[in-house]
């Protein structure tokens, strides 16, 4: 596989809805997995903790009952790995210093690994969706997270089935930056 520049994985991620059934490989999923750990966070507290799920009898649990009805990411039932996206509460620098300053900054920091897992994934071929709309509680019992740990997103990941889009809409950079001078 070429080995792609930063940009051209900004331009080539994209939400993935229709993945092949195919497992991923061990060696691609801790590759992911240690990119996600790689990313910066306030006073290198690393909030994120993940959650890789690959046994069928868990993901088709997950399937059925965080993603049952109404929520419709029928997709889910193709992607041969899910991942958890937790958040592991600090008190001063997630609970104080947020309550001071306004700022939850352990969501950010989640937010950055989350980014950096799912660009290693576009180097490496696979394809991802970050999914907010589940059943929280639900999945939280089924997956018999940590009292500490706050369930905040869950991520398909796989090979794509079909060609990633041609182009993205996204809106002129003139529309969303402005250099102060």
């Amino acid at each position: 596989m070429t080995k792609k520049n930063i940009l051209s994985l900004f331009t080539d991620r994209y939400s993935c809805r229709a993945y092949d059934i195919r497992p991923v490989e061990k060696e691609k999923l801790d590759a992911v997995m240690a990119a996600a750990c790689m990313a910066p966070s306030a006073c290198n507290k690393q909030p994120w903790r993940y959650f890789v799920i690959t046994e069928t009898k868990l993901l088709d649990e997950l399937r059925q009952k965080a993603f049952g009805p109404p929520v419709s990411n029928k997709f889910v039932k193709e992607a041969p790995v899910l991942i958890a996206v937790g958040v592991k509460k600090d008190l001063v620098v997630h609970g104080i210093v947020p309550a001071i300053k306004g700022i939850p900054y352990q969501f950010i920091d989640v937010g950055i690994s989350t980014d950096h897992l799912m660009l290693q994934a576009t180097e490496l071929g696979l394809a991802t969706c970050w999914l907010g709309w589940f059943n929280i509680k639900a999945a939280e019992k089924i997956l018999k997270l940590p009292s500490d740990i706050k369930l905040c997103g869950l991520i398909s990941l796989g090979y794509p089935k079909d060609e990633p889009p041609q182009e993205k809409q996204r809106r002129p950079v003139n529309d969303t930056v402005r250099f102060i001078t």
